[in-house]
């Protein structure tokens, strides 16, 4: 390969009219570009884990307020998908800003700390590994606690857009369903976040998943406002 190098480049000088520049000249150089490369390039590897180092540093020394940080984008994500996917707010006119607010703030402040409180209590309830620890966490989890959260996190909405006055309509209507959609959604996913993911990261994995569950959430807890906004508007006349 060297000498295949050395060949090309003193070619290249003959025919230019140049002088042969001595073989040890030239693989000096090609030697050097070579090393700039692999340089750059493990600089570029350095940069990479130096990054996921420092994620893992903050899951360390600060894990709650870096999964509250994590949920809250998470959260809103959701939000944004089911905004613009689901109820076809493309427009910036259309798109409600507050609310996607609100649904960020419910990540930070109330599903990131519930969530790293309430997986730490399973770890410990439950320690080990294997598949039997896994299914009595998941049943643990989805028999005790899913039930129950939807409630929380709907009166944390609705007590943040000011109508909380709905609150029981809403969950008379609709609760059923979100059960049944969440164990659909979540018994496997779930089983899946306990048996393969590290105990530190299954905040970070339940949040991936939750970016459609999350979604589907925004769309249940609004779909009377979408409704109400696209009624139209009948004008009454008095009948002389």
């Amino acid at each position: 390969m060297r000498r295949l190098a050395y060949s090309v480049v003193n070619r290249w000088q003959a025919c230019t009219k140049c002088k042969p520049i001595p073989q040890q000249v030239s693989m000096f150089n090609i030697n050097s570009f070579g090393s700039t490369v692999r340089r750059f390039s493990q600089r570029h590897s350095q940069d990479k884990k130096t990054l996921t180092m420092m994620y893992n540093e903050a899951l360390e020394t600060r894990p709650v307020i870096t999964k509250a940080i994590m949920t809250a984008v998470i959260v809103g994500s959701g939000d944004v998908i089911c905004q613009v996917a689901i109820e076809g707010h493309t427009s910036l006119e259309k798109f409600d800003w507050g609310r996607l607010g609100r649904m960020m703030i419910i990540g930070a402040t109330l599903i990131g700390p519930t969530l790293h409180t309430w997986y730490g209590f399973l770890y410990q309830k439950l320690p080990g590994s294997g598949l039997a620890i896994s299914v009595k966490r998941v049943l643990l989890d989805q028999f005790t606690f899913a039930p129950v959260f939807p409630v929380i996190f709907f009166t944390a909405l609705f007590a943040l857009e000011n109508k909380l006055g709905v609150l029981k309509d809403h969950l008379k209507n609709n609760y059923v369903d979100i059960v049944k959609t969440n164990w659909f959604l979540w018994i496997p996913a779930q089983l899946i976040n306990f048996t393969f993911i590290p105990p530190q990261h299954a905040v970070m994995f339940a949040n991936f998943v939750a970016l459609f569950w999350n979604a589907y959430l925004s769309w249940i807890g609004h779909k009377n406002d979408n409704a109400e906004k696209s009624e139209p508007i009948v004008q009454s006349h008095d009948s002389k």
